[in-house]
């Protein structure tokens, strides 16, 4: 069974993804360079995604509690940021938004950053205490955004 706060955070997260499946609105006007620009950053999140995914292989959780037979991947994606897979997300959804000109999807990607940034901090309590080489790992490598964040 996981911890309350798991189930919570994954559910937010599966509530602010399915907005991006219902959501028919397209109130902004966006030209046209911007919305290729979505295209590609969309595209390129859904690959960032699928590999990270592939990377982090049997030690892959919907929720921040790692496994307990997992092991730490600090290689491939994991080398350049520490949750690829948010990273992925974000790129996705922010591009999805773009390329569709919807401001209910922009504001939703928004809320997918800081919701990602809070449960990557917390999954990072978790690593630490499961990992002894974490903390130097997080020294090395930036959370989300390579150079900046």
């Amino acid at each position: 069974m996981y911890p309350t706060k798991d189930i919570l955070y994954v559910g937010i997260q599966f509530l602010l993804l399915s907005v991006f499946l219902i959501n028919k609105e397209n109130s902004l006007e966006i030209p046209y360079a911007v919305r290729l620009l979505g295209l590609v950053l969309g595209v390129l999140g859904a690959l960032v995604v699928s590999i990270a995914i592939i990377q982090l292989s049997k030690s892959l959780s919907p929720f921040p509690t790692p496994k307990q037979n997992g092991q730490l991947v600090t290689n491939g994606l994991y080398h350049y940021v520490r949750h690829p897979i948010y990273t992925g997300i974000i790129f996705a959804t922010i591009g999805i938004s773009l390329y569709q000109g919807s401001m209910t999807l922009v504001i939703t990607s928004l809320l997918l950053v800081v919701l990602f940034y809070f449960k990557a901090r917390y999954e990072e309590r978790l690593l630490a205490v499961q990992y002894p080489t974490y903390a130097l790992y997080q020294q090395n490598t930036k959370m989300l955004i390579p150079f900046l964040l």
